[in-house]
């Protein structure tokens, strides 16, 4: 727990990048919570009712509904890599001044192919994370309390 509260740290290093991109992650969530109502409204009113000027009206609202989610997904998909990639950045960044402040004979102990691993495959999993991890967790999380609240 305190590893990913210090990963999360890293983030907020970035804060206008994460807040657009969280912002943008809730604003499809909510998108995402719309559609149902349209469907729900083309149901009971439009073919309870017979009037089809109505599902064809709730028709075109999906479609409008779904570019813009689409959009609007595209956005915090490619926020994230750039978050991610920023944080990943700082992380190579310090270790590599970490590596630099160590004396020579921490240099000399030290494999460089353990080095090597920690600086590439090791942030690269971080950043896989944020990209990946992140993003589905804010889904399952925003999912879970709308549809809590929703049900």
């Amino acid at each position: 727990m305190r590893t990913l509260r210090r990963l999360l740290g890293y983030i907020t290093d970035q804060p206008r990048l994460a807040a657009l991109t969280f912002s943008g992650h809730l604003a499809q969530l909510a998108l995402s919570l719309v559609l149902p109502l349209f469907l729900r409204s083309a149901i009971d009113n439009g073919l309870g009712r017979g009037d089809y000027q109505l599902i064809v009206l709730a028709a075109i609202e999906t479609v409008g509904i779904t570019a813009i989610r689409a959009v609007v997904w595209y956005s915090v998909t490619y926020n994230y890599t750039r978050l991610s990639t920023a944080v990943s950045y700082n992380l190579r960044d310090k270790l590599y001044e970490k590596i630099q402040r160590n004396g020579m004979p921490f240099q000399l102990k030290s494999h460089s192919g353990d080095l090597f691993s920690l600086s590439s495959t090791d942030t690269q999993a971080i950043e896989d994370f944020i990209n990946a991890g992140i993003n589905q967790a804010v889904n399952i999380i925003g999912l879970g309390v709308a549809l809590l609240i929703i049900l």
